[in-house]
């Protein structure tokens, strides 16, 4: 940069020209879809009349493109502003200076496509001999050079993995990796100081660089990766089945969201199966059904039926740690990647009729058979994974002495994992008969309420 500047300053001064400015746009190349302020003022420059000649070190350093170039001439023309360069000049005001300008500029813009199909020639072949993606920032748990471990950062990755399959929010998570003081090389932003946010945790663990997968265009690689696996492989699909989960999303709680209450969007109304969100009625705190469609219209105290719930689970809990639960499956962790499999294929089912359907080659009548059959397969496998997934959120609850104790220690976010994992929660609104908690063999769990 520092010689091209000496060459143009060298051309100015051979011609008797003053320069009043020098203006670079370092490291930022001359494609049309990148942002240049530096050459953005040199042309507001020209269009004011500040300046009389630009110089420049080649014409490929101005633009590359010709639809750049032709706005160039039409401005060059306007203003009688010339066009000099150390390495040959142009006169954008003469035919022939054009023509010259217009040769350059097909060349430069052919030599730019050259070398972005040779790197992407260079990346895909890294890319299918194993080798780590060395572009852009380093990812969080690697060093600089893509392929060492950083241990503290590493350890994170694992107790976060641990925490999630535990049925810890992505939220928890994110605060504990912020609170630890350990950066991302893509952090966000929140005033001056800099966080973990939820999405970025969830994009961390979902990731098959963690278990030493290379991926390219979204495809993933045969060739093992060249860098050590921090997760193992059976951690990766139950990490990518439960964060895709699109039941994480269903109702109020977004990704990331940290809950407030323990059966918002867990629990159903009995009526309508839509899940009850957490609201006020006359200043007191309840879970209502807000389903329009709704007939019954499910309005019930929060803190009975938050009870209500804590001793479901306390008495399911001890159940399953004596061995006495009749629901208990020692086969549900073998089913549980089969359940998966039925499931993905069970929307790819749902999504190709969708298609039919739009073009016209199956009826109405036709989609909403094949979408009822398919739905039921996600209901039955959705069953299976989430008895799969008792083991990791269960696990300390089950080995602890005082089961009420464990479960009244553990965070919200925890409470509502093992609510879901051990039941299906119905709201009822049954007359005058109080509260009663009661479940059966197929885990589902109903709250029979005064109204609120």
């Amino acid at each position: 940069m520092l010689r091209q500047e000496e060459a143009c300053r060298g051309l100015a001064l051979a011609r008797g020209w003053t320069v009043t400015e020098v203006l670079t746009d370092n490291s930022i190349g001359a494609r049309g879809d990148r942002e240049r302020p530096a050459w953005q003022a040199v042309l507001d420059r020209v269009a004011t009349g500040a300046a009389d000649v630009v110089v420049a070190w080649h014409m490929d350093r101005c633009t590359r493109n010709m639809a750049d170039l032709e706005e160039l001439i039409l401005l060059c023309n306007d203003t009688g502003v010339g066009l000099a360069t150390a390495t040959g000049d142009i006169d954008l005001t003469t035919d022939t200076g054009r023509m010259v300008a217009r040769i350059l500029a097909a060349v430069a813009a052919a030599e730019v496509e050259r070398k972005a199909a040779r790197q992407r020639l260079a990346n895909q072949d890294r890319a299918t001999q194993g080798k780590p993606n060395t572009g852009g920032a380093r990812a969080f748990g690697y060093a600089a050079n893509h392929v060492d471990v950083v241990p503290e950062e590493a350890d994170a990755i694992r107790w976060g993995a641990e925490q999630a399959l535990a049925g810890a929010s992505m939220r928890s998570i994110a605060e504990e990796w912020t609170a630890r003081g350990l950066g991302s090389s893509r952090w966000k932003e929140m005033g001056a100081r800099q966080q973990w946010s939820a999405r970025g945790v969830r994009g961390v663990l979902t990731s098959p660089r963690y278990i030493g997968v290379r991926v390219y265009n979204g495809e993933r690689m045969d060739a093992p990766g060249t860098w050590p696996a921090i997760l193992t492989a059976e951690q990766h699909e139950q990490l990518t089945a439960l964060l895709n989960d699109e039941s994480r999303t269903a109702g109020t709680i977004k990704l990331g969201r940290t809950p407030s209450n323990l059966l918002t969007a867990i629990a159903e109304c009995g009526s309508c199966g839509c899940t009850v969100n957490a609201s006020k009625s006359r200043g007191r705190d309840v879970y209502v059904c807000r389903s329009e469609s709704c007939t019954s219209r499910v309005k019930v105290e929060r803190a009975p039926a938050d009870a209500a719930v804590a001793a479901a689970v306390i008495a399911r809990l001890t159940m399953l740690a004596a061995g006495t639960d009749p629901a208990a499956s020692d086969d549900a962790d073998a089913d549980a990647a089969e359940a998966r499999r039925r499931a993905a294929d069970a929307r790819q089912r749902k999504a190709e009729a969708a298609a039919l359907f739009a073009e016209g080659t199956i009826d109405r009548e036709q989609l909403g058979t094949i979408s009822r059959r398919m739905t039921a397969v996600l209901v039955e496998c959705e069953e299976v994974t989430r008895r799969a997934r008792r083991s990791p959120v269960l696990a300390d609850l089950l080995s602890a002495r005082n089961v009420a104790h464990a479960w009244s220690a553990l965070p919200l976010d925890r409470q509502r994992a093992v609510t879901q994992v051990l039941f299906s929660v119905q709201l009822l609104r049954v007359g005058e008969r109080g509260w009663v908690a009661d479940w059966t063999a197929d885990d589902g769990l109903s709250l029979e309420a005064l109204a609120a």
